[in-house]
């Protein structure tokens, strides 16, 4: 979850430079966990969507499944690709 000051969510939705904030998310570039942002940063949503995983099982195989092939491929080289990755976010490598 990421709870900010209104201002601060403010001035990152003007800024923001991609369509995920969460590091799972953003390494992977597709939705792979869900963001609980601002108005969404609520236990009993968290909470919903956790107890939601466990009656789905299929999409919480696929989910470890991506995790792993996403850790293998953080092994190798991983400092360059963080390093990639956050330059892509804040927008350094254009």
């Amino acid at each position: 979850t990421y709870k900010v000051s209104q201002l601060t969510a403010w001035l990152m939705r003007r800024r923001a430079r991609t369509t995920f904030v969460s590091l799972p998310n953003i390494i992977a570039n597709e939705h792979l966990v869900d963001e609980f942002i601002q108005e969404r940063a609520r236990s009993h949503m968290l909470a919903d969507a956790v107890i939601s995983l466990f009656g789905q099982p299929e999409k919480l195989a696929g989910m470890r499944t991506r995790f792993r092939e996403i850790k293998k491929t953080l092994r190798v080289g991983s400092a360059i690709r963080s390093a990639d990755v956050i330059q892509k976010f804040v927008g350094m490598n254009e």
